[in-house]
């Protein structure tokens, strides 16, 4: 919907253009995200050649700023044959046809191009910048490289969307066009194949870019790295062969190395100071492939040093945060124990130790007694040589059966959980304040009525979760209604009162009043965040805002009644949402005042995001709310601000009140009990006298200034009534308005109660 006919039209320059974009070596599985601009403009899964539709016109902000995305894109997942052919239009532009075309065998690329509802033949790459931006790939290539074993089910290649390290390292040793050509023959395989179901009993699964810029050799030393395990030629079968570093071993078969097949020509022991006790792992998120960090602590290391000792490891290929915790734990278990090494020399009795394999050593000189090493690198020697050298470690997984004891665990629990349903997700019509924010002028008097734009307070009590992605639907030019895209929106905390609330200008609560210890998932109040108390519409929730917050969160105090709403009171059990200044709730695109708006909400978390099809439809109706004048602020009738006013006259009753301006409120809130306020052109107040079952009496409109004298005749001879406090404006009347009861001391009724008994 447009905005007032009488604004100026502001000059907007599209940038077109068809781009043939390389992916990387294919085949490839499936794309599964087009990212412009870091942006997402398109997300599903393409497994084979087609074109993917883009329509984010407004990826980029529209065209009061950027633009946006618009148009097809080719698809092409680098097959291998003779039968693959170029897209005509791309083979057109090089004054060719698809018969005399190269077809980019085993390269997978992007085509885009525009889309048949465009008058232009090229895609639409943003506005008013002549800049191209950024385009991302999310492709996933799973590594299938070898059969399974004998008696084996699988060859565990299948890990979701992560790739088994074991047949990712045995694809670059073998691939003849990318890889190191190695034959198959030159190759242990059943040692493969026992590492791959090692990985994905562990859900070891590694997602990892190879770039031409390195070489294979150091390519498969990040995917050992990652997994701590070790590659080696066998001499005694002369094979390529791999070796997980785990405790799979019984340590009552281990051959025993002593002084009588070998000597300890070398041995040292790490002092505590030599040791670590923190590990910084970084991992890469998938939700947004950004990177994050897993910090875990050995806190018996750090008692026994005194500090911190800290060391950063990097595992981009891991992609979730329970495996990076399962990373942590592992490299600070060897990382903080005082380890021993050992350069050995040993008699040929020995030549069947393996690198990566394990022994255990009795050496009485050196006090040393049933301790497991593991075998870091041995040289057999030439030929005629008596003695294999050997160095080794302690093993970190022997250490229960050794004579030393290992530092405590670091009581690591895992925090990551799969996204879920949201507990609720509440949709509301943006006051003025919150319109200003995300109006592309962020001014809310240039908005025409009736344009308003949507808020959302999502609820969860998954601690893992990160952010929602809003779908909201779209009606296709064939009349079909599709999820489409809204954005990313804000986890908002909620709690419940545990006590009842009075309407009062300021209220401190502690932290046990206000259920702290129960908030559900996101980030906790803070000072200038805003509190909605109540779960009823638009009119009936009131919003407050939080003045200050105790360092401890022993008590919070907020200001009741700001904005378009006026303190209330509310009941035990009430619940409170907490909107933070950063927390995103609102939505740019506009809706118009009596839309109903069906939504989906798909939470994130370390895990992934909840499918499309898993998530329930919510439904929310909008009013002009950004529109309606401010209800007048700090009413009193007779004095009193709050509750009922009492007389036994039947002369005129003073109603005061503050006004205010919604246009002006846009950066400083305006508190209930702060003085007057300069109101829009032609915006009154009006005051409503109603009966207790709120039928309506008297009504005195277009009054100004900040008081009026209520008659006594507007209550119609009643012994009490309802007074009600709002503004208007242009027709436009108040979201809500401020009430105070009014009983009159003539009659047995509303008086009885309050003088009984009176002195």
């Amino acid at each position: 919907m447009g905005k007032s006919s009488g604004s100026a039209k502001m000059e907007v320059t599209d940038y077109y253009m068809s781009v043939h974009m390389g992916i990387c070596h294919g085949p490839v599985d499936a794309i599964t995200g087009i990212y412009i601009g870091e942006k997402v403009a398109w997300e599903g899964e393409a497994t084979t050649t087609q074109t993917i539709d883009i329509n984010k016109p407004d990826l980029f902000g529209g065209v009061k700023k950027e633009g946006g995305a618009v148009g097809n894109v080719v698809f092409s997942p680098g097959p291998i044959g003779s039968g693959n052919l170029i897209h005509a239009n791309l083979a057109a532009r090089m004054g060719r046809t698809q018969a005399t075309t190269p077809a980019y065998n085993g390269m997978a690329y992007l085509f885009f191009i525009g889309n048949i509802m465009s008058t232009v033949g090229a895609f639409l790459w943003g506005s008013n910048s002549p800049y191209l931006k950024s385009v991302w790939v999310r492709v996933r290539r799973r590594s299938n490289a070898f059969p399974a074993k004998a008696g084996e089910p699988s060859n565990y290649a299948d890990m979701g969307t992560e790739s088994n390290p074991a047949h990712m390292v045995y694809e670059c040793l073998t691939n003849t066009e990318w890889g190191m050509g190695a034959s198959e023959d030159i190759i242990d395989v059943s040692s493969f194949q026992d590492c791959a179901k090692t990985f994905y009993n562990e859900g070891f699964g590694l997602s990892m870019l190879w770039t031409r810029q390195s070489t294979i050799e150091n390519f498969i030393k990040e995917i050992i790295d990652h997994v701590q395990a070790t590659v080696f030629v066998n001499p005694q079968t002369g094979l390529l062969t791999i070796k997980a570093i785990r405790g799979d071993y019984n340590s009552a078969l281990l051959p025993v190395l002593d002084p009588t097949n070998c000597t300890v020509t070398q041995f040292q022991r790490r002092l505590w100071g030599e040791t670590i006790n923190e590990i910084n792992i970084s991992w890469t998120n998938p939700a947004n492939e950004q990177e994050e960090t897993y910090t875990i602590h050995d806190l018996a290391n750090i008692e026994i040093q005194g500090s911190i000792v800290s060391d950063t490891r990097n595992y981009y290929g891991v992609r979730s945060g329970e495996l990076a915790a399962y990373v942590a734990a592992r490299d600070i278990r060897s990382a903080a124990a005082p380890l021993a090494t050992f350069e050995i020399e040993a008699d040929r009795t020995m030549y069947f130790l393996l690198p990566g394999g394990v022994a255990k050593i009795n050496y009485p000189e050196l006090n040393i007694e049933e301790v497991i090493i593991r075998i870091v690198d041995i040289d057999y020697g030439r030929p005629g040589d008596s003695k294999i050298k050997i160095k080794a470690t302690e093993d970190i997984f022997g250490l229960p059966q050794s004579t030393y004891t290992a530092p405590d665990g670091s009581g690591w629990v895992d925090v990551s959980y799969d996204p879920t349903v949201l507990d609720s997700l509440k949709i509301f019509t943006l006051p003025a304040y919150f319109a200003s924010k995300v109006a592309t002028d962020n001014a809310v008097a240039a908005l025409a009525y009736p344009e308003v734009f949507m808020g959302v307070l999502p609820v969860t009590t998954n601690r893992d979760a990160r952010s929602i992605e809003l779908y909201g639907e779209t009606v296709l030019p064939n009349g079909t209604v599709e999820m489409d895209l809204m954005g990313t929106k804000s986890i908002i905390p909620e709690v419940s009162l545990q006590v009842t609330l009075t309407a009062q200008v300021s209220t401190t609560l502690t932290a046990a009043q206000l259920g702290l210890a129960y908030i559900t998932a996101g980030t906790v109040p803070k000072t200038n965040s805003f509190a909605f108390i109540g779960d009823g519409s638009d009119e009936e929730v009131e919003i407050a805002l939080v003045s200050s917050v105790a360092l401890d969160y022993s008590s919070i105090t907020l200001k009741r009644g700001v904005l378009d709403t006026i303190p209330r009171a509310w009941p035990f059990g009430t619940r409170i949402r907490f909107v933070n200044p950063e927390s995103v709730i609102g939505d740019a695109q506009i809706f118009s005042d009596g839309s109903t708006l069906s939504l989906k909400a798909l939470m994130t978390t370390s895990k992934g995001t909840l499918p499309l099809s898993s998530s329930p439809i919510y439904t929310g109706d909008l009013n002009g709310r950004p529109h309606l004048p401010t209800r007048p602020a700090n009413v009193t009738v007779g004095g009193v601000a709050f509750g009922t006013y009492y007389t036994e006259s039947t002369s005129a009753i003073t109603v005061t009140w503050a006004t205010r301006n919604r246009t002006t409120e846009d950066s400083q809130i305006i508190l209930w009990t702060d003085g007057d306020v300069t109101p829009e052109s032609g915006q009154t107040t009006t005051v409503t006298v109603m009966d207790m079952d709120r039928n309506v009496i008297t009504t005195h409109n277009g009054l100004t200034g900040s008081s009026f004298s209520l008659p006594y005749a507007s209550f119609g001879g009643r012994a009490a009534g309802i007074v009600k406090v709002t503004a208007k404006r242009d027709g436009l009347e108040s979201l809500q308005g401020h009430e105070i009861v009014v009983g009159f001391g003539h009659g047995y009724g509303m008086d009885y109660g309050k003088r009984y008994g009176a002195v």
